[in-house]
């Protein structure tokens, strides 16, 4: 079995999406010990998520018929033939088994032998909710990626829950400032997504995937990103308000990113521009890390 088409269905340009939620949870004042180990834990339980998220999505929309429409985007291993369903199908299992022990390691570090039990079996729970939620996306009798609420479950996700997940595991509190980071985590990927969905959106149309940018159209979902914009810059500003300069140059993001993609009126010429919104996430999160750590 070849390797590169697994790296390929792996889509490794949004790992660093994935990293960017851990990276703002586990910022905090500099004055408070964080363990490095299990930083690295829960990095590579994210990385492992994203994964599998991206595989049994690769997976699901061969099986639900979006991919025989699909002209826009990347390739798909699944569809393309490169990968069998069958090979798919175990490689999403053997993941999200992966994705469970690493999971489970991440928290006997952080939460059990900090005799935290009753938040490991909380988050324990958080985390197979996050393994199912990944795989029913696009995958399954129901998915509900095609009646529109991927957007939300990414909002909880890979906001909420995986920034104050990660901060609450650390630090075992929760405080405003990671409620802002969470909304910009939050907004950020769910625009990361609707980007996507914007690309896809006449072949969702043939497929039946009703997604949000389906649902708002054209127009309408350039103004809904740049709504997330608004929403997930505006939380990051009012974090970073004490440094006031820093904040006034971080509206230059968003503005830019808006006025470069306003007057695109085809949807294949989107693509580029994911993985530059989400490497725009990703050099935020490092920097907002470094600042609370000096």
């Amino acid at each position: 079995m070849k390797i590169g088409p697994w790296i390929s269905a792996s889509r490794l340009r949004t790992l660093p999406l994935a990293a960017s939620g851990i990276l703002l949870g586990a910022s905090h004042n500099s004055q408070v010990s964080m363990n490095i180990v299990t930083l690295m834990l829960g990095l590579l339980t994210a990385f492992f998520l994203q994964i599998l998220s991206n595989w049994a999505n690769d997976l699901g929309d061969f099986e639900n018929g979006a991919d025989q429409v699909r002209l826009a985007g990347p390739s798909r291993a699944v569809q393309s033939g490169s990968i069998s369903a069958h090979q798919m199908k175990l490689g999403v299992f053997i993941m999200a088994l992966v994705t469970l022990v690493c999971g489970i390691l991440f928290l006997y570090q952080a939460l059990w032998l900090n005799n935290r039990h009753i938040d490991f079996w909380i988050f324990l729970s958080f985390g197979l909710s996050g393994i199912i939620a990944a795989y029913a996306y696009t995958a399954g009798p129901k998915p509900y990626g095609y009646i529109g609420l991927g957007d939300l479950s990414v909002f909880v996700f890979f906001g909420l829950m995986s920034v104050l997940g990660m901060h609450y595991i650390l630090y075992n509190g929760l405080d405003m400032e990671s409620f802002l980071l969470s909304i910009f985590m939050g907004t950020m990927s769910v625009g990361v997504l609707h980007l996507n969905n914007m690309r896809d959106i006449d072949d969702d149309a043939k497929a039946g995937k009703i997604t949000v940018a389906l649902r708002l159209g054209w127009r309408k979902s350039k103004w809904y990103l740049c709504a997330l914009f608004a929403l997930g810059f505006g939380s990051l500003i009012l974090f970073m308000f004490p440094l006031f300069k820093a904040s006034i140059t971080l509206l230059i993001i968003p503005v830019a990113f808006f006025l470069s993609i306003r007057k695109i009126q085809d949807p294949a010429k989107l693509d580029p521009f994911l993985k530059k919104l989400a490497l725009i996430v990703f050099f935020n999160a490092i920097f907002v890390f470094i600042l609370s750590k000096v």
